[in-house]
């Protein structure tokens, strides 16, 4: 499992511990840098769309990225409302 794809896995739990559906919410990958081990992906961004409003934001994923914490405070502003 990717990087990318473990992120979006514990984004769907934010998504479950906020009240939201997460079958509401699509996530996205977009590689937009490598050189991790294996020339693995290190940065990219993650589209998030809550599908029942079309509402969507990108974030900027990867190694030691925040972009979770920014989801979940924009999750609870009502942003994708």
């Amino acid at each position: 499992m990717s990087l990318c794809q473990q992120e979006i896995d514990d984004a769907k739990e934010v998504v479950r511990n906020a009240g939201f559906n997460p079958d509401e919410f699509e996530f996205a990958c977009g590689t937009t840098a490598s050189g991790g081990p294996g020339n693995a992906p290190i940065a990219y961004e993650i589209v998030v769309t809550r599908t029942t409003t079309q509402k969507h934001r990108t974030y900027a994923g990867g190694l030691a990225s925040e972009w979770m914490r920014h989801f979940e405070a924009e999750l609870q502003a009502k942003l994708f409302d």
